[in-house]
């Protein structure tokens, strides 16, 4: 029998939800990203966990550090501001994979500690997004306002459900 680790199906379904997003009218680049990294990430530990390849222990948290601001950028993505602003400190979210990168060369010992402060961080900045209302939601569909209002706030708790768990 053929084996088939979960991960390579989650990454299959997710690569349906990614096709079907890029033959939308408007795709949000920071979802297509956000799922494009989840499917390298679904991959990868398909591979680690299904196959046995464990260099990719190391691949695995700088993928997974990625994903909380690209979610975060998601979710400011549908909230006007202007070009200015969001140019001055678009930088600062590429400073949790290369801190991340560096942990992983040089204090193996603190990736999962920074990888809760990591997602806890951005959970809140999230959350934090969220408190301006349905209103602030400029770029959302008019009728889908009030839904995306709420997904901050469950994203919030699943960023800190994960790392909840993978403090055990």
């Amino acid at each position: 029998m053929i084996f088939v680790p979960l991960p390579f199906v989650v990454a299959l379904l997710l690569l349906v939800l990614l096709i079907r997003m890029l033959h939308a009218e408007q795709p949000s680049r920071p979802f297509l990203a956000l799922i494009g990294l989840c499917i390298l990430q679904s991959v990868l530990l398909g591979l680690r966990w299904g196959y046995g390849m464990t260099a990719l222990r190391y691949v695995l948290p700088v993928v997974a550090s990625g994903l909380p601001p690209i979610v975060f950028a998601g979710f400011r993505s549908l909230i006007h501001r202007s070009a200015a602003d969001a140019d001055s400190v678009r930088w600062l979210h590429a400073a949790p994979p290369v801190l991340m990168l560096a942990l992983v060369l040089f204090a193996p010992a603190l990736i999962d500690a920074a990888m809760i402060v990591i997602f806890v961080g951005y959970a809140l900045a999230v959350l934090d997004l969220g408190r301006a209302g349905p209103d602030a939601l400029d770029e959302a569909r008019l009728d889908g306002a009030v839904a995306a209002h709420r997904r901050p706030g469950a994203l919030c708790l699943c960023l800190l459900r994960s790392r909840h768990i993978d403090g055990f």
